[in-house]
């Protein structure tokens, strides 16, 4: 398999179900190299118009899901195997995030 020293998902989290969200990112764990890590970017729940309106979308739809909390996706990562999960917001003012997680050893 595979394994890489960067590993991201921009800004399609919200694709999958949010019951789904944690084998997803540790299936991901397994290729990022031994010092690698995982970049995840995505709206999070209360930000713009926009992003409310997507998340409406993904609670809407069979084959997606609502966005996440900034502590959801923490907790999740930390859940899926990440250790030292960093959330950076991205756009001041508003709720897009990215996440940059070290699987754990």
């Amino acid at each position: 398999m595979p394994e890489f020293d960067l590993v991201t998902l921009y800004n399609n989290i919200y694709y999958f179900p949010f019951g789904d969200r944690v084998s997803l990112l540790a299936h991901m764990r397994k290729f990022i190299r031994p010092g690698g890590f995982l970049l995840l970017t995505t709206c999070c729940k209360g930000g713009n118009l926009g992003m409310e309106v997507l998340n409406l979308w993904g609670a809407a739809t069979a084959t997606g899901g609502r966005l996440p909390t900034v502590a959801q996706m923490r907790e999740q990562l930390a859940e899926a195997g990440y250790g030292n999960v960093e959330s950076i917001g991205l756009i001041p003012g508003d709720r897009f995030f990215a996440f940059r997680a070290y699987p754990s050893i």
